[in-house]
């Protein structure tokens, strides 16, 4: 879902506008939407979506670049939500009114931040100013088996392949780091 604009002043929902309704979205990479106002990506307005393994980057709105929740309490898992922009708030994600539960998602390098109200944690999410590279050692796309054994090989060295986090030893937080982005990088 790409390349959209609204531009009501009162609705928004460059890529999709939920109103008074509980879609299922999943698998969709939305981007370089525009809305006028609200949720450049998506808008929730009174509506429960479930979100699930999407791709929000890139979006543009006035309020919630990536996704705006007014009255809605969507349910987001495994998302990636970055390089939004708002031109007022929730460069990621807006909530008024509104109780997410957001999900083992990278939220990050939104603008001009990343989570606005109130949401619920439901574990296992990245909410950050930059996003994390992703320490893919053997350069396959896939951090996996090869990156353990790697740090396990270069293990209390100064191998800066194998430091992963960049601070000069290879340790347990290099570990750490790579079993906590297990799987494709994105």
């Amino acid at each position: 879902i790409t390349g959209n604009t609204a531009n009501g002043s009162y609705f928004g929902g460059g890529g999709i506008f939920c109103y008074n309704n509980s879609p299922t979205i999943t698998d969709c990479t939305i981007t370089g939407n525009t809305a006028t106002s609200y949720g450049g990506g998506i808008c929730c307005y009174d509506s429960d979506p479930t979100i699930t393994d999407c791709t929000i980057t890139g979006n543009t709105a006035g309020r919630g670049g990536g996704i705006d929740c007014y009255q809605s309490n969507p349910t987001t898992t495994g998302c990636t939500i970055t390089d939004n922009t708002a031109t007022n708030s929730g460069g990621g994600i807006w909530c008024g009114g509104s109780n997410p539960t957001i999900t083992d998602c990278k939220v990050c390098a939104n603008s001009p931040n990343q989570i606005v109200g109130n949401w619920a944690d439901g574990g296992g999410n990245t909410v950050a100013f930059e996003c994390p590279e992703c320490p893919d050692i053997n350069g396959d796309g896939v951090v996996g088996v090869d990156e353990v054994l790697a740090v396990i090989a270069a293990w209390d060295t100064d191998d800066a392949d194998a430091d992963v986090n960049d601070d000069g030893i290879v340790d347990t937080n290099d570990l750490l780091l790579i079993l906590s982005a297990w799987g494709p990088c994105e």
